[in-house]
């Protein structure tokens, strides 16, 4: 297409794609579970909207963000993502302000992204195998064999829907949510799990 300066996509679910030209005005995702591709640094500046390089007028309802095969930036401190944010390849940063976060999930969650600040929210572990080593004051790596992240400003890590394996190094003073799933803590003599609290949730399978 040429001469068309918005985009918006149906009641479906809809993808746009980045790739070396510009509109000059809007994206819209309309109804359905959006994806906006191959932008390398988005700022989310409200709910499912915000800014990229590519699209002057920004865009919104769009859920998703995919980034491209060299580094990208993801700023969601002004904003928030109900879907998930996927930094595709390179080395890649994302940045929130308090959210929880949930490793590989869908809401508000984290796929291939290499650096995050969680800028004092919770990072939640995925419904797989994560592993979690928590060597600073409030920060550590999370890795469950598809995404391998490091974060910082992070008070509040918990366990995610699968297994969580714990290391810990003494240095964490924040608080570890533990489910009553499966979760196993590499003790180290003389060191803590937290300076800070732990918690066990329950969870409750029963109907009635």
């Amino acid at each position: 297409f040429t001469g068309v300066q918005n985009l918006t996509g149906g009641s479906a679910n809809d993808s746009f794609t980045i790739n070396g030209g510009t509109l000059s005005g809007t994206a819209v995702g309309g109804a359905g579970t959006d994806t906006l591709i191959g932008g390398n640094d988005y700022v989310v500046t409200g709910a499912n909207s915000g800014t990229v390089t590519g699209i002057t007028g920004g865009w919104s309802q769009i859920e998703n963000l995919t980034g491209t095969a060299g580094a990208d930036t993801f700023n969601v401190t002004g904003g928030t993502l109900s879907g998930l944010i996927n930094g595709s390849g390179g080395g890649d940063s994302a940045t929130f302000a308090g959210q929880t976060v949930t490793l590989n999930g869908t809401n508000t969650g984290i796929s291939n992204v290499e650096n995050v600040n969680l800028g004092g929210g919770t990072l939640v572990g995925s419904a797989g195998t994560t592993a979690w080593n928590l060597n600073a004051a409030s920060s550590g790596t999370a890795n469950d064999g598809t995404t391998a992240i490091t974060f910082t400003n992070t008070p509040t890590v918990r366990g995610g829907t699968g297994t969580d394996t714990f290391t810990a190094n003494g240095a964490y003073n924040g608080t570890v949510n533990l489910t009553d799933l499966d979760n196993t803590w590499n003790y180290t003599p003389g060191a803590t799990l937290t300076n800070g609290a732990y918690r066990l949730r329950i969870t409750d399978n029963s109907r009635h």
